[in-house]
Parts: structure tokens; sequence; C-alpha cells
């Protein structure tokens, strides 16, 4: 019988694990942060009342220091504590939303490693980092194309916090809870983007994965692949080589930034291969597809019968260039409400706090439904089933492209280039929202007949995990546990 202790906290410890945990911190130097950046731990409930002991869990063991906060004296010396438990990383309680939907989406602490490998040599092949709702989408095909492959830890960071646009995901894709989720949630973006990289260092440290995978251009892009090149963590940048060809749009920043701290770049199409070769990264370019069209390819068999209804006009507007500035957004509503046709917009919590301001509430146009925010599967029928889709968002310019439904763009650019090329996609400056109108009675009017398989033909995700794998020597892979 293994002989127990008990800490300070109370919490009781076996011998091999306290010797364990001795021997790691013995002649450690251990790195802190301020509290709003260190990862939360929690027990995960356990319906018998009893300890958590589930297989598959992961024994968590952090030192933890405890410092002061900015502003306050720093007297005597500090104490290190070890706490041993087991698990699931949860957002912080203080300063910000509670993330009670998130909590519910994670009823424990769970990783890949297969039982027979020893605790201790376990490495993850990958850390799959993401954080906002598009890259959500996403990861519900890459994830299991992983899996068939390599081991896979998950990291979800938080950065889109609101239950509508993250939480229901897990459950409209069906996708896993992650292993660690951050909770950054809410804040300037380069104060939300250090205390992601700060977060997700810990994580990264504690796990010590052979390779990171990041997707897409967002500041969860950006933070985890900054994690990783400073941990000396080989990067793979799914999405890599778009470009837009505007350098103040904090996308674009973080693409090229990305891009050229990765070890392996998947480009969605030979046009972005092409653009990482003339900018010479040194990292290793496949030409894989896009991701999301293995998502939508797996929803379409799922949507519903399309329904012959009047004609209507889809809206989505979120991005900064227009929520940074109100009277310019009013302006797109505006000239929305001057449509012949009804508008659904689903509106999102950005769009939200930028209209609402303290003189009342804005006067919507009375041809303008507004809506919560759509799930993922019931946004693609609304995509199918709408004359035109008018939007600024990237995600659903590729959408309306796969499904044939013409599209008109709020922005004088895009890094979705082929889409105008073909004939599925116009663009207009939000300055020239006058123009609305004209270019949406064009839209309707021009031939449906582009091709589909510019960004690849729905096996991207197969693609990513066999350039990943092909990088990874196999005598150092794990063996992937089964998925399920």
């Amino acid at each position: 019988m293994r002989r127990k202790y008990t800490t300070s906290n109370g919490s009781a410890v076996d011998a091999e694990n306290m010797r364990s945990a001795q021997r790691h911190s013995r002649g450690r130097r251990s790195v802190s942060f301020p509290q709003q950046f260190r990862t939360h731990l929690r027990s995960p409930p356990n319906p018998t009342g009893g300890a958590a002991t589930e297989p598959g869990c992961l024994r968590i063991r952090l030192l933890l220091v405890v410092i002061p906060c900015a502003g306050q004296a720093t007297t005597g010396r500090r104490r290190v504590r070890t706490t041993e438990q087991t698990g699931h990383y949860l957002p912080p309680t203080e300063g910000g939303p509670t993330h009670a939907s998130c909590r519910a989406l994670m009823p424990r602490y769970r990783t890949s490693r297969p039982e027979s490998t020893p605790r201790r040599r376990w490495r993850p092949d990958v850390a799959l980092c993401y954080g906002t709702r598009p890259q959500v989408v996403k990861v519900a095909r890459l994830l299991p194309a992983l899996q068939q492959e390599l081991s896979v830890f998950t990291v979800d960071t938080g950065q889109h916090y609101d239950d509508a646009l993250r939480g229901a995901l897990y459950r409209d894709l069906e996708l896993a809870a992650p292993d660690a989720f951050l909770g950054v949630g809410p804040g300037h973006p380069m104060e939300q983007a250090a205390r992601m990289s700060a977060a997700t260092t810990l994580v990264l440290s504690r796990m010590r994965p052979r390779m990171v995978v990041v997707v897409g251009d967002t500041n969860s892009t950006l933070a985890c692949a900054l994690a990783a090149s400073q941990l000396g963590i080989p990067v793979v940048h799914v999405e890599a080589g778009l470009r837009s060809g505007d350098p103040d749009m904090a996308e674009e920043r973080n693409r090229c930034i990305v891009d050229h701290a990765s070890a392996l770049l998947c480009a969605p199409s030979l046009r972005a291969a092409a653009t990482l070769a003339r900018e010479g990264v040194t990292g290793q370019v496949v030409v894989t597809g896009d991701i999301a069209r293995d998502v939508l390819e797996a929803s379409v068999a799922r949507l519903p019968t399309a329904r012959a209804e009047a004609p209507f006009v889809l809206s989505t507007l979120h991005r900064a260039e227009l929520t940074d500035a109100p009277e310019r957004l009013q302006e797109v509503i505006t000239a929305l409400g001057q449509l012949a046709l009804p508008v659904l917009l689903p509106l999102h919590p950005r769009t939200r706090a930028a209209i609402d301001t303290p003189a009342g509430p804005f006067p919507w146009p009375q041809n303008v439904t507004v809506t919560p925010p759509l799930d993922y599967t019931r946004m693609l029928s609304a995509i199918r089933d709408a004359s035109v889709v008018v939007t600024d968002s990237g995600g659903v310019q590729r959408e309306a492209y796969w499904l044939g439904t013409p599209c008109v763009t709020m922005r004088g650019i895009t890094e979705w280039v082929e889409t105008v090329e073909l004939g599925a996609n116009r663009l207009i400056a939000p300055s020239g929202v006058r123009s609305l109108p004209q270019a949406i009675d064009a839209a309707r009017c021009a031939p449906r007949d582009w091709p589909r398989d510019t960004y690849g033909c729905g096996d991207a995700g197969l693609r990513i995990a066999a350039a990943i794998s092909a990088m990874l020597p196999a005598r150092r892979r794990a063996s992937p546990l089964p998925v399920g």
C-alpha cells in the first residue's frame, strides 16, 4: 500500500508523487507571471462524490509563485507552493466573464496520451491552438484528421468568449471540449495578445509538444505562434500565404509575421503558395487546400432542404474597419435599408456594441430584420437560400462562393482574390456604400457557374496531417488513440 502525505492545503498526495514533485522542484528556478496571466486549474466534478480518478486524465504539477500585484510593496521571501491535482484549465473568475457555458463543455481535463505510455515521458506530437468562432469551425474537421496519425493536445485561448459565437459551435459541430481553455476573453488587441502569449507559453512549456499548429490570422494565431517560436517549437501555419495588400490591416500583419515564423506553411491555393515563394519564407510550403471546405462538405448533408422563399439579402458586418467607425457602420446599415429586398442581419456582439449609443437605440430600417448570431448550420442554410450576401467576413465570402450565392464584400480589398476573379464576389469600399444597391442588382443578374474547386475539394485536413506527419521522425511519433 502506497504511503500518503498531506500537503499544507489538506490534499492527499502519495509518496511517489511527493518524491517526484520534490525532485522536479529541487534546484529549479521558478518563473512567475502576474496573476491575470496564470493558467487556472480546477478539479472536475465527480458524480460519485469521490476523487477524480478517471483513466486518461492528466495529473498537473505546477509551481505557483505568490507575487505582488503592481503597486504593492515586496517584503520578505515569497512562498513557493507545489499544487498537484487532476483538473482542467479554466478562465479567471475575477475581472471577466464567467464562461459558465464553457465550463459546461469541459467535464474533465482530457488528453490523448496512450495509457501504456509512461506519464513522465509522454509528449503530444501536436498542440492545436485556436480561439475564435471561425477557427473552432475549422478545427472541427482538422482535429479528426490529425488524430488519425498523431497525438494531439488542443488549446482554446477563449478569444471569442460569447456563447452565441463560440460555445454553441462545440455542440453544433459535435467538437470535443478543448484540453486546455485559457479564458483570455475581451480586451485591447495588444493586451489580449500579451495575455494569450503568456498563458500559452505556460501550457506549451508543460506539455512540450513537438509541433504547434495555428490557423488563420487572428490574435490567437499570432500569440500562439510567438509563444511556440520563443520556446523553440516548430510552428505549422494553416491558411498560409494569404495577402490582401493592406499593411494597415491587423490580420495582414498577423499573417506576415506568422508565415515568416513557421516551419511548415499550408497554403490553401496556388496563388498563396506563389506569394510565399515570392516573399522568400524559410519554411516548407505545401498546397493543401482550404480546411473550411472540409467543414462545409461535411455539413451540407445535414442542412435542411432548401425552401422556395421570397428573395432576401443576408448581411454580416463585424470587422473593425466598420465597428471602430460607428458613423460609417450606420451608413452601411442605412444603405441596406434602401434596398427593395428584405435584409436578414445576424448581429455580431461587437457590431451591437458599436451601434448602441448613450443617445438611444439605433433606428433600424423597416426592411432589416436583426437576429442574434446564427449557429454554423443555420448560417450555411441562410447563405444557400439568400439571393445575395453582403458581408465583410472572409469566411462568409468563401462559403457563399462554394454554395453558389453571389457575394458583395464591404471592403476595398480581400485576401480571397480568386473569388473576385471568378465573378463570385464584388468589392465595395465602405466609403462607396452609395453604390451598394447597384452592386446587389448586378450580382443577382450575374451567372453562377463559376468553378468551385479553387481552394481544394474537401481533403485539406488529410493533406495537412500528412505534411505534419512527414516532418516528424517516425521513431518519435506517439501511437495515436482511437477517436471517440
